[in-house]
């Protein structure tokens, strides 16, 4: 069966969609399954700081054209990035698992065919002493905080736990450089509502299990 991605770039608003487009990208940095993706990741990068730029230096509703101009260039570019990513996927190796494949991109899959793992990246930062870290996770998924913590030690042991945020990305900072460094990252969900009906029931607010660790060499 050949794997669909279901992207439907229309359920972000401005503001999420660069966060969606960093952490695909995210994944997909120094990703064996993609080693030379189309567009280039340093072009969706681009094009996510370039929305980014205009959200921060400009008042809702002030030029919305150019706003909406800039949102239909990272929404081309993660639509062609998704077609990339579904040649692969459905061309694998032998021994290769197309769904694997696919998830790794970040990008969520079409259908419950499959379960869907939860999706966390990390990758050197630009600065010195820094990693950059993405996950899934936002409002509509009813995910009201992403928390993140790292440590050195190769036995996971002795944490460090980094500020909190609202949306699923964080540049860790102060780290030291030329040592591996270890990031685990867990969402917190929005308490339900109490309700006498059986979905809610099964619910639970609060943080979920910490992610197994990924690991980088800090720059």
């Amino acid at each position: 069966m050949k794997v669909q991605i279901a992207l439907d770039l229309q359920q972000y608003s401005d503001a999420e969609l660069p966060v969606f487009s960093f952490h695909v990208t995210t994944s997909m940095t120094n990703n064996a399954y993609f080693p030379n993706p189309v567009p280039a990741l340093s072009t969706v990068d681009a094009a996510a700081n370039d929305l980014i730029n205009f959200l921060e230096n400009h008042k809702k509703g002030d030029n919305t054209k150019t706003k909406d101009d800039k949102r239909e260039i990272l929404e081309n570019h993660l639509n062609t990035l998704a077609l990339f990513v579904l040649m692969r996927a459905n061309n694998p190796n032998p021994n290769e698992d197309p769904v694997v494949i696919a998830q790794s991109s970040g990008m969520p899959l079409k259908g419950k065919t499959h379960k869907q793992k939860r999706v966390f990246s990390v990758k050197r930062g630009k600065d010195p002493g820094t990693l950059f870290a993405t996950a899934e996770g936002s409002q509509k998924d009813g995910v009201v905080a992403h928390e993140w913590r790292f440590t050195y030690d190769q036995t996971l042991q002795g944490w460090t736990h980094a500020p909190s945020t609202s949306e699923g990305t964080t540049v860790l900072d102060g780290l030291t450089s030329e040592k591996r460094c270890f990031v685990s990252h867990r969402p917190v969900k929005r308490t339900p509502k109490k309700s006498t009906s059986s979905v809610h029931k099964a619910e639970k607010g609060g943080p979920e299990p910490w992610s197994e660790p990924k690991s980088e060499i800090v720059p």
